[in-house]
C-alpha cells in the first residue's frame, strides 16, 4: 500500500463488471464516498472520469489538514442492482 501526505493528490481506479464478473460494463451511476480515519465524509464524487468501456478513476487530494491514518472509500455502481467495493489508503504527516 502506498502512503501519501497531506496536499497529495490520489487517483482511484475501478473496472466495473457484469454479475458474472466476465463482462466490463457502463453502470447507469456510480458514487464515490472517502472517509478519513475517524469516519468522516470528506467528499462525495458522482462524476468519476471514463477511459474505456467499464473502466473509470476518480481523483482526490487530500486536504492539508487531515488526520492521519486509514483512510477508506466505497465505490457504489448501479446497473439494475447495485453492488459496492471497499478501499483504503494511508495518510501519513
Amino acid at each position: 500500500m502506498t502512503d501519501y501526505v497531506l496536499g497529495d493528490t490520489i487517483r482511484i481506479d475501478a473496472e466495473i463488471y457484469d454479475w458474472d464478473q466476465t463482462t466490463l460494463i457502463d453502470p447507469d451511476s456510480q458514487e464515490i464516498k472517502i472517509y478519513d480515519v475517524t469516519e468522516t465524509l470528506q467528499a462525495t464524487i458522482t462524476d468519476p472520469t471514463k477511459t474505456g468501456t467499464g473502466k473509470y478513476y476518480v481523483e482526490y487530494t487530500i486536504p492539508e489538514v487531515a488526520p492521519p491514518g486509514t483512510w477508506a472509500y466505497y465505490w457504489k455502481a448501479t446497473t439494475g442492482k447495485p453492488s459496492r467495493e471497499k478501499g483504503t489508503f494511508e495518510v501519513i504527516t
